[in-house]
């Protein structure tokens, strides 16, 4: 009765493990995410010096868009086809909600328009969000407004 018992166990630990190391979902989840694209040097040194400065941490994300208005993300072209730039703003000691004024926010879309993306003609918007609002910058004429 007892080596049942234990030749049972070892059965279900070996099926068991076999169903892990044998299913393609466990070994393709990784690769088959959509990554944002790395950090420039240009991105880098100023989300370094503002997050020294404010203590505020900061996260970026790409978003593209395809012929038919789709948001999509092209790996290898995501600057290279029209797309939104969002920054994510939080305190990083959690103490409190973060909120930003309207011309700090003008200035930090100003900054990555002009320095870190360099005038790209194929930016659309780009969102800035800290912990109250949302603001989307749109271009020199109509440059601020808080979307909804």
């Amino acid at each position: 009765m007892r080596r049942k018992i234990i030749k049972g166990i070892i059965i279900s630990l070996v099926v068991i493990g076999l169903c892990f190391i044998l299913n393609p979902f466990y070994w393709l989840m990784d690769s088959s995410a959509i990554k944002q694209p790395e950090l420039s040097i240009e991105e880098e040194n100023y989300f370094e010096k503002f997050e020294n400065e404010s203590k505020i941490s900061i996260e970026r994300y790409y978003e593209n868009f395809d012929s038919k208005g789709n948001d999509t993300l092209y790996i290898n072209d995501f600057d290279k086809r029209v797309f939104d730039y969002t920054l994510a703003l939080h305190m990083s000691n959690n103490k409190g909600l973060f909120h930003l004024e309207e011309d700090s926010v003008f200035n930090i879309a100003n900054h990555i328009k002009k320095e870190v993306l360099k005038n790209n003609k194929y930016l659309r918007y780009i969102y800035i969000y800290d912990d109250l609002n949302k603001y989307k910058f749109i271009n020199k004429y109509k440059y601020l407004e808080k979307a909804e």
